[in-house]
């Protein structure tokens, strides 16, 4: 187990000169460049003290230059959830400005910073490298909310470092030295957490790029073990681990990987057994969410029947749960929730005597699709407000891949554009006016075009009619899918 620093002391201490900070891919990059690159940014933040700022970065590492640098700076962070260009216009409206390593839709200072002179570094690295207490800076999450419309979470960075220091206690004493290897992204509560602070502030290293598919994480978790000595803590998702198949190194995973974690949404225990017995490495699911922080956990082990103790997820250390007895959703008490008397987090839940639990479901209609959350009721929102369309419901397709499917109803606009070209290119229109909000993998990849949707007698949509109709043109062989 590894003694966790706050984010004020990262820079001072152990992470000196050739500490190991991160890996990009083809080279290590050590503490001196890490000082040296907040110091070049701090240049530019100089004089912004009391302002929010959007940060949003593909590079785990430029994301931390980010973070650490606008902390030093006395600035708010915001970060949005994806890249998307309303996203990003929308949030610039109440931000004084940006930084991002990618092209953004509004102006932004770009990582890595224009050059800066050593003398002008030298100027400010006393002042970065001081132990500081950010424990009370506010920092902002920007999630999908019940609405459609994206919800800001707002947190202080000392939250963030006691969920940290219970990450160690709760896992230090099973991994040693390793470098932290994510499929997941940095932007969301999870991987903020997992993927970057975890070994930020406890002196392990974490690889600035994220991987996608298991050939490449299989390779570069053999590259860093061969490289350095190192073994890998693998923090993915369901979806993820869902792609695990045989023929892609996954010796190489047990070979390598200490640990996995994963979060997000459910893992089936099919996926887990089988991850497990291919790879010979264990999964610790951790379930939580970005107002409520990490909430529980479990492992199931291989040989474990599904349904069995394993399967119930215990809280983490510090983390308070009941159920209600008006609805059985969860409430959640926490140091790392946002709010500071119970939570109700909108999953339906049994708690034993014990105070483990099993969730039982969504009560909303929140989807969460390759890991991603989603408001079908906000995308259904969005869609009556395009010209083409009069009634549209969303709803999940669960398959060999789970996917969103449309059921539309088209208004005359809509059936004058579908009569004068092809389905497809309705479909298209569509997707791209879909596409401003939200990220090209929760686009519904499934639609159906009908005069009216179907209802039942007291006027409600019946969602299995809605599904039927997909089911039905898989056995006819014919769709309006992509």
């Amino acid at each position: 187990m590894f003694d966790v620093l706050p984010l004020g002391s990262v820079l001072n201490g152990r992470h000196r000169g050739d500490d190991l900070i991160a890996w990009d891919g083809t080279r290590p990059i050590f503490a001196n460049e890490l000082v040296n690159d907040v110091a070049g940014l701090s240049l530019h933040l100089s004089g912004r003290a009391g302002e929010k700022w959007g940060l949003y970065c593909e590079s785990s590492y430029h994301f931390l230059v980010g973070l650490l640098a606008m902390l030093h700076a006395e600035i708010n962070p915001v970060l949005p959830m994806n890249a998307q260009p309303d996203v990003i216009r929308t949030l610039n409206e109440g931000v004084s400005g940006f930084v991002s390593d990618v092209d953004l839709a509004c102006s932004h200072i770009a990582l890595p910073v224009s050059a800066v002179s050593a003398t002008e570094i030298e100027s400010v690295v006393n002042s970065i490298t001081a132990v500081r207490d950010f424990s009370e800076t506010k920092i902002e999450i920007y999630t999908s909310g019940s609405t459609g419309e994206a919800d800001v979470i707002p947190k202080n960075i000392g939250q963030f470092e006691s969920e940290v220091s219970t990450l160690e206690l709760t896992w230090g004493d099973k991994i040693v030295a390793s470098c932290f290897v994510a499929t997941v992204s940095h932007q969301h509560i999870y991987g903020l957490l997992f993927r970057l602070l975890w070994p930020v502030c406890s002196g392990r290293a974490f690889c600035a790029k994220r991987f996608e598919f298991p050939e490449d994480l299989s390779a570069v978790i053999k590259r860093l073990y061969e490289s350095y000595g190192t073994k890998t803590i693998i923090v993915s998702s369901p979806a993820h681990i869902k792609r695990v198949s045989d023929g892609v190194g996954l010796n190489d995973i047990g070979t390598y990987a200490e640990l996995t974690f994963s979060s997000g949404g459910p893992l089936t225990f099919d996926s887990n057994v089988t991850y497990q017995t291919l790879t010979g490495s264990a999964v610790v699911e951790v379930f939580g969410s970005s107002e409520t922080g990490g909430v529980g956990f479990r492992a199931i082990a291989c040989g474990d029947q599904e349904g069995a103790e394993s399967s119930l997820w215990k809280p983490l250390s510090g983390v308070q749960i009941r159920q209600s007895i008006e609805n059985n959703q969860l409430q959640v008490k926490s140091p790392y929730c946002f709010a500071n008397d119970w939570f109700e987090m909108g999953d339906v839940v049994s708690v034993g005597v014990d105070g483990r639990f099993t969730l039982r479901g969504r009560a909303d209609r929140i989807a969460k699709i390759e890991e991603k959350r989603i408001s079908l009721s906000g995308m259904e929102a969005l869609l009556l407000k395009h010209d083409w369309v009069h009634e549209a419901k969303v709803l999940v397709l669960e398959g060999k891949r789970q996917c969103l499917g449309v059921v539309a109803c088209l208004s005359n606009e809509g059936v004058v554009a579908l009569r004068a070209g092809k389905k497809r290119d309705v479909v298209l229109v569509l997707k791209s006016y879909l596409e401003q909000v939200f990220e090209s993998v929760l686009l519904p990849r499934k639609w159906r075009f009908v005069s009216e949707l179907p209802i039942n007698t007291q006027g409600k949509t019946v969602v299995g009619e809605l599904q039927a109709l997909f089911l039905m043109s898989e056995v006819g062989g014919g769709s309006n899918d992509e």
